[in-house]
């Protein structure tokens, strides 16, 4: 609640969530650097989601490229991004949410559950108005 009053970050809180999230906490750090997150809200529901966009490194199905996880678009635009949808805050359409968090156990939450988050906090995300039947057909799709 403090970050979200205060919009800033302290150090002693930047390290908890280091302590807590590990490697999760550095590559949603890396998402904030590196992407803009959406926060899509339902115009009279007012029900959000956020669409969170990553790279990652592997084959991609439509090019049978290999995906480049350092190449975060860059000046060139060269890097290969997901879009992930995240229900706040319990959800996330990546496969690492699936497999890491959900079926092993290991991890508490995603990078795109952390980035989304700590965007929302810092009144780091863009909003996006869009009517309900159009938010319930995306949330149905997942």
């Amino acid at each position: 609640k403090t970050v979200e009053n205060d919009k800033d970050v302290s150090a002693q809180s930047l390290a908890s969530l280091h302590f807590l999230f590990d490697k999760s906490f550095e590559k949603a750090v890396d998402i904030l650097k590196n992407s803009v997150i959406k926060r899509v809200v339902g115009e009279k529901s007012g029900r959000e989601v956020y669409q969170v966009t990553s790279s990652s490194k592997r084959q991609s199905r439509s090019f049978g490229r290999e995906r480049d996880a350092g190449d975060a678009g860059g000046a060139l635009g060269t890097g290969f991004h997901d879009e992930y949808l995240v229900l706040p805050f319990h959800y996330c359409s990546c496969h690492a949410f699936q497999h890491e968090v959900i079926h092993k156990g290991e991890m508490f939450l995603c990078k795109h559950i952390i980035a989304a988050r700590i965007a929302k906090a810092l009144g780091m995300t863009v909003t996006i108005i869009v009517n309900d039947t159009l938010l319930a057909q995306v949330l149905l799709s997942m």
